[in-house]
């Protein structure tokens, strides 16, 4: 299945070799050599969940594939986050692949929004729920250091980055400021598996999304970025999720 992208504002563009990817659930960090953050795969890969610290309503369930993480329950004004314990050096750049399925239940309209997080700040941090998608917090402004790429459902407006209320994006510095999105035609609360794939090499970040476990040969998001300068203060970095829920809900699952 092909996922239909709409681009709303675009990048630099440039052509990337293209590479294939083994099937996985879990993320994958590569930062100079490759790292699996703490998780259960459905291929029988076990890891050390006790290496992530949970936050706010995040925990695991058991599904058919496999155990998940389950950043929020689908219910109301929900905020959760799964971050490693310990920084990972940035200093060499990285790359994730990880897989996501956002369900609502029927009586209800999907929302917030999930966001893949790198962040200098604390591993027990957890930001509002409903349009903060777990990652945002008016209140806590030391999460500046921080870059997030959101997989938002839900207009909130341009005041809050959101031109859809389906789309993704790339944030920084604890803020939901859309410094680029892209529009999905397909609903990311479709109850199906998605695959993403996020890379930042030589301050170029890029983001890639489909509902096949096959890596987009051109990235869909492109934003140069100085990880180091402006968002890490520096080389490391805890790594992981954020999710949110409003007055409307879903079950956010990694």
């Amino acid at each position: 299945m092909s996922v239909k992208l709409k681009q709303t504002t675009v990048g630099q563009s440039w052509d990337l070799q293209a590479h294939r990817w083994q099937p996985r659930l879990a993320p994958l960090i590569m930062a100079g050599t490759l790292v699996a953050l703490p998780l259960t795969t459905s291929a029988g890969v076990h890891v050390d969940l006790s290496l992530l610290q949970f936050n706010g309503n995040a925990t695991t369930v058991n599904t058919l594939e496999s155990i998940v993480l389950r950043l929020t329950p689908a219910e109301a004004e929900q905020a959760g986050s799964v971050f490693t314990q310990e920084k990972i050096d940035m200093s060499k750049g990285f790359s994730t692949a990880f897989a996501f399925r956002i369900t609502t239940p029927s009586y209800t309209k999907g929302a917030e929004g999930l966001v893949f997080v790198v962040q200098a700040v604390r591993p027990d941090y957890v930001g509002a729920n409903s349009y903060g998608l777990g990652y945002y917090d008016p209140s806590y402004s030391a999460f500046k250091n921080s870059v997030g790429i959101e997989f938002d459902m839900w207009n909130t407006g341009e005041w809050a980055g959101d031109k859809s209320a389906n789309h993704i994006g790339i944030n920084s510095q604890g803020d939901l400021n859309g410094l680029t999105t892209l529009d999905i035609d397909t609903p990311l609360n479709n109850g199906k598996i998605w695959y993403a794939w996020i890379d930042y090499n030589d301050a170029q970040l890029e983001v890639r999304l489909n509902q096949t476990d096959e890596r987009p040969d051109m990235a869909d998001l492109k934003h140069v970025i100085d990880f180091k300068k402006d968002i890490l203060d520096g080389t490391e970095a805890f790594v992981g999720f954020t999710a949110g829920t409003g007055g409307a809900f879903s079950a956010h699952d990694i």
